[in-house]
C-alpha cells in the first residue's frame, strides 16, 4: 500500500515576518483548539479514502506555540 506526507500549516505567529506571504495571524491564540480540531476532521477523510499517512509536518507560523496535548 503507498503512503502519503501531510504538510499543515500552523498559521499562528508570536510576530509576523516581514518577508512572509503565507496566511498567518499574531492573534486568535484562542482559535488553536478549533483549527486543529478542522485538521484532524480533513486528516480522518483521508483515512476513509484508504490513504496511510506516514509523517505529518506543521509548518508555517510558529508550530510551538501548540501545547503538547495539541
Amino acid at each position: 500500500m503507498s503512503s502519503i506526507a501531510l504538510y499543515v500549516h500552523f498559521p499562528f505567529c508570536l510576530s509576523i515576518c516581514p518577508y512572509c506571504d503565507f496566511d498567518r495571524q499574531a492573534t486568535g491564540f484562542d482559535r488553536i483548539d478549533t483549527y486543529l480540531a478542522s485538521v484532524e476532521t480533513d486528516m480522518r477523510q483521508y483515512a476513509r479514502l484508504g490513504e496511510r499517512v506516514h509523517s505529518v509536518f506543521f509548518g508555517g507560523g510558529t508550530p510551538s506555540l501548540m501545547r503538547v496535548d495539541q
